[in-house]
């Protein structure tokens, strides 16, 4: 049982210590042979392509992405400065995070000044991409008499 014991634990000590030690070792001596100048030549022409690639990728990306405008629709009824500081941070989150222009469609009743003032301070600043909205009523159907019968 030794035997075996030994002869495999040699086989482990070969195979996971001496064999990756070798083929680093030929792999570093290959290197060292090559010819230096053609090799930094491969890789600068590697690097040329790349570049080329990426910047026209992303020329292409930067035009086609700020050329578009974001619209966010939000609803923000009732009154306080719980439901203003409410749409505050909704609205600070989508110009923060936003490099394209936005334009808020905002469904407000008693809120609408307070909205304007602060997306007008935030637009003034120059801080951020450009902001522009449209503040409206919010409008409710009419509701026919038949359900207004049933409802009572």
């Amino acid at each position: 049982m030794k035997v075996v014991d030994s002869s495999f634990s040699l086989f482990l000590r070969t195979f996971f210590v001496y064999l990756p030690i070798s083929l680093l070792c030929i792999y570093q001596v290959l290197l060292y042979c090559q010819n230096t100048q053609s090799a930094l030549l491969r890789l600068e022409q590697k690097l040329e392509k790349l570049k080329e690639s990426r910047s026209s990728r992303d020329d292409f990306l930067v035009r086609d992405e700020l050329s578009e405008t974001i619209v966010i629709g939000l609803v923000a009824c009732g009154s306080g400065h719980v439901r203003i500081s409410e749409l505050s941070v909704v609205l600070k989150s989508a110009i923060f995070f936003s490099k394209n222009p936005i334009k808020f469609v905002i469904f407000a009743d008693k809120l609408k000044s307070d909205i304007v003032e602060l997306l007008t301070k935030w637009n003034n600043s120059g801080k951020f991409a450009p902001i522009d909205w449209d503040i409206r009523e919010p409008s409710y159907p009419e509701v026919n008499s038949k359900f207004k019968l049933a409802l009572q």
